[in-house]
């Protein structure tokens, strides 16, 4: 009786440890159906330039393929899935720049959302070309457009500084409900905002730089709350690389005619990933340092005052 006692316990073992099996076997297929659903193109419209009440667009593509590799606007890059946070983060091979792109929903559409850009199926993508944005009444007359003397400035390495910046900007991103729940940090070039109402807008004007830098992987705390964040340990001591690129401040699609300002030109660009640190998975960013402009050519117009 014994010795049937255990049999039975045997096979009910058994048929459960099976089940079991079979239902992580079932789940372990769902994830990968739904990560397969992902793979493929996908097209955005992305911001080309604005001036005025006019915003012009060009058309962005990303490929996620089965190998884990993505194309992303003629890049190769590798992309890996995060299971909890439901989004994918990419990284470029070129210079280990990474993104998130988070799957969202957009007008009953699933999306792939990017900073600014919105990342739709070829079948559902709409592409635009001009955008007109009311001003809401407000008068785009600028005291600027009505002087006719500016003076002609010479950008060279030697005086580059004296109007630009070069800085690090937190973008704080939100979600349907307007709430801070992400960061991304950007490095790049900003004009000094005391040349805003200077500068000569009827006149063609563009700067090209060359940037060298490095980068490393960063813990990093962040208190969307506060909009607050701070670099902590460095995780690999290893894993400096050193990147380089050319880039061309372009006075024209930088300028915000209703806010009066100069967008930050991003260059580098890092999403918030996991690293493993002392056996212990914590939040992490590729952080840029050690930034230096080798080449600075090109020409501002400020006005008389």
């Amino acid at each position: 009786m014994k010795k049937l006692f255990v049999l039975l316990l045997a096979v009910v073992m058994l048929f459960s440890f099976s089940a079991c099996n079979n239902d992580n076997q079932k789940e372990n297929n769902n994830d990968k159906q739904s990560i397969s659903d992902y793979m493929g193109e996908w097209k955005a419209n992305s911001l080309k330039s604005r001036f005025d009440n006019e915003i012009t667009y060009q058309v962005a593509t990303i490929t996620l393929q089965e190998d884990g590799t993505c194309i992303y606007k003629g890049e190769s890059a590798k992309w890996e899935y995060i299971a909890d946070l439901n989004q994918f983060i990419f990284t470029l091979d070129k210079n280990g720049v990474s993104g998130v792109l988070e799957i969202a929903d957009e007008n009953g559409k699933t999306v792939l959302k990017y900073d600014t850009e919105i990342y739709y199926r070829p079948a559902d993508f709409v592409a635009k070309d001009k955008e007109y944005v009311d001003n809401g009444g407000v008068n785009t007359d600028d005291t600027q457009t009505t002087h006719t003397n500016s003076k002609e400035i010479t950008i060279t390495l030697d005086n580059w500084n004296d109007y630009f910046d070069v800085i690090e900007y937190p973008y704080w991103k939100e979600n349907a409900f307007g709430e801070i729940d992400d960061l991304a940090v950007w490095w790049g070039i900003s004009l000094k905002e005391e040349y805003y109402s200077l500068i000569d807008i009827e006149k063609e004007q563009s700067v090209a730089f060359e940037l060298s830098g490095k980068y490393n992987n960063y813990g990093i705390q962040v208190d969307t709350s506060q909009k607050q964040y701070a670099y902590t340990d460095l995780i690999y001591a290893d894993g400096e690389e050193s990147v380089k690129e050319t880039t061309t401040y372009d006075f024209l699609g930088q300028y915000n005619s209703e806010t009066k300002e100069y967008s930050f030109l991003r260059v580098w660009s890092s999403g918030i990933g996991e690293a493993e640190k002392d056996g212990e998975m914590i939040e992490a960013i590729y952080r840029y340092y050690d930034i230096s402009v080798l080449r600075a050519e090109g020409k501002i117009y400020l006005l008389e005052q």
